[in-house]
């Protein structure tokens, strides 16, 4: 009997773009396996190191660099990545955190 997956849509913009050569991508996951830091580890193997530098900077800390929205929520706190279910369905979009004044 095969695992049961999930199948989300992650999308990329600015330097993550730039990153894996893609601006929308359809990743499928193992249903147990959903949460964010599961899609982070996943799209790490698929694109290298280049891409995990990316995500987590110099300081190899999510936020400083990454802004990743689920389904609208923003996360920016690595302690976040394990705490974020991804259901099925899910639209994950990469970027970089907004600023302004």
């Amino acid at each position: 009997m095969s695992e049961e997956k999930i199948t989300i849509t992650v999308e990329f913009t600015g330097p993550f773009r730039d990153a894996t050569g893609e601006r929308r991508i359809e990743l499928q996951l193992p249903q147990n396996h959903a949460t964010l830091r599961d899609v982070v580890n996943a799209l790490s193997e698929k694109y290298g190191k280049h891409f995990l530098d990316r995500t987590h900077g110099t300081h190899h800390k999510l936020g400083e660099t990454t802004m990743i929205l689920v389904n609208g929520k923003i996360i920016m706190d690595e302690s976040e990545l394990e705490k974020t279910h991804v259901p099925d369905g899910s639209r994950i979009v990469f970027m970089i955190p907004l600023s302004g004044g």
